[in-house]
């Protein structure tokens, strides 16, 4: 039986994801607010420990009032966490199944007054 870990468990599309595919694969996720604190040492230890045959991360932060209130704390969880868990599927040998939204009032604040 495949082994999935799903990153982002507690959130409204990791827990879908969970709920769907319980019983039809080996399911696993990163223990609750363990990815708001750790390091990128940590979190490449949990996957290589839990060694998934593929990584579906959903983990984000996705309220965009909370991102331009916490850019640091968005950067971590947006930019940076996506490549320590990209790291480590590569390093496990894991599929990747990487999910993102970027709404277009975000695209349209970032690229304004770009040519």
């Amino acid at each position: 039986m495949k082994k999935i870990l799903v990153t982002g468990a507690g959130g409204f599309v990791g827990a879908r994801i969970l709920e769907m595919w319980r019983g039809r694969f080996e399911l696993s996720a990163f223990p609750p607010d363990f990815l708001r604190t750790a390091d990128e040492t940590a979190v490449r230890r949990f996957i290589t420990a839990e060694r998934p045959d593929v990584i579906v991360h959903t983990a984000a932060l996705s309220n965009t009032q909370v991102c331009q209130q916490h850019p640091e704390e968005s950067f971590r969880a947006n930019v940076l966490l996506p490549e320590w868990v990209a790291a480590a599927a590569a390093e496990t040998g894991a599929k990747l199944l990487s999910f993102s939204s970027v709404t277009r009032e975000s695209v349209i604040r970032r690229t304004a007054g770009r040519s």
